[in-house]
């Protein structure tokens, strides 16, 4: 089934179409023309039963001469419909599916980006669970010794960079901003060094290769001033009505903005002051300026940390 890839249609089409003989690669197939439902489901039962001899050979026949010393890691969850299924199971879904069992599924690919293996888990399996395999599909089902993980926050904890030690290998991940806030307490980092296009900084066995983000930046002053006008609207709605009754208080049209302020979690750097039977809002830009700064830093997946290397593998690819 290698060779073939069914043209773009509904769940099925293709056996309405069948391919030329020279094409169909299927496992005991039938002749292309009486090719059945059933014969796609054997095959796939029969793939996933030689999956490892597979992704072995598919492996070795690209990377025979020389072996990738970058990996990278990511998992993804798929909900089901059915019920009957082995690994369906209630978990973190990430397509927002209440009341829907799903599966996780793990996909390691080599520097290139190219696929090299895929797993299925669980739908109940947390993304540090997965790491493992991986590990051991890189250093026995692969045979690479010098290898360099790059997975996200969720994935690369702890316990995996433990694994990741026993084999051997290294690995690049982003930190949490509470790992972030401990580095800045201790001095090992500086907010001005997020100023800089690439910085780096090594610490305790561990460098640290960060940078301001600038479409983060951005798109965080966009969402403080929608929420400025929007609370600004309010304001002069309040206004509007207070000229009008003269026996509206002040303090309850007040009241009602500093809900709706509060509600945009945004009392830090607004707030709303009343003068005589008006209200006015009053902004603190330099708290503005500190937060914005603060969350392109500390929001930045580019924001990563890993073993110390050689300085030929100091890797600083598009995503650091």
């Amino acid at each position: 089934m290698a060779g073939y890839r069914p043209p773009v249609g509904p769940r099925f089409a293709s056996l309405g179409r069948p391919p030329r003989p020279s094409a169909c690669r299927l496992r005991r197939a039938r002749h292309p023309a009486r090719l059945r439902r059933n014969d796609l489901y054997e095959n796939l039962t029969w793939l996933c039963q030689h999956q490892e001899q597979i992704e072995r050979r598919l492996f070795a026949a690209r990377r025979s001469r020389r072996k990738p010393e970058l990996f990278l890691y990511d998992v993804t969850s798929s909900y089901l419909e059915g019920e009957d299924n082995a690994l369906g199971a209630y978990g973190y879904n990430r397509d927002g599916k209440k009341g829907k069992k799903q599966i996780v599924i793990g996909l390691l690919c080599d520097e290139e980006g190219t696929p090299v293996s895929t797993e299925v888990f669980r739908g109940n399996t947390q993304d540090p669970q997965t790491f493992g395999a991986q590990v051991s599909k890189a250093s026995e089902r692969f045979g690479c010794q010098r290898v360099t993980f790059v997975g996200d926050r969720g994935v690369i904890k702890s316990g995996q960079i433990e694994e990741l030690s026993k084999a051997g290998f290294h690995y690049i991940t982003a930190i949490t901003k509470p790992q972030i806030e401990t580095l800045l307490a201790g001095g090992v980092l500086q907010m001005a060094l997020f100023d800089d296009s690439l910085c780096e900084v090594e610490h305790e066995g561990l460098r640290y290769v960060l940078r301001r983000n600038p479409v983060r930046a951005e798109e965080i002053a966009a969402t403080r001033t929608g929420k400025q006008a929007s609370v600004a609207v309010l304001v002069q709605q309040r206004n509007q009505y207070l000229a009008e009754h003269a026996k509206a208080q002040v303090s309850a049209a007040e009241k009602k903005v500093r809900a709706k302020v509060a509600r945009l979690k945004a009392a830090a750097w607004l707030r709303v002051e009343s003068a005589g039977r008006s209200l006015q809002l009053v902004t603190d830009e330099r708290h503005g300026r500190k937060q914005r700064a603060w969350m392109a830093a500390t929001r930045s997946k580019r924001t990563c940390r890993r073993r110390p290397l050689p300085s030929r593998l100091c890797m600083t690819d598009t995503k650091i």
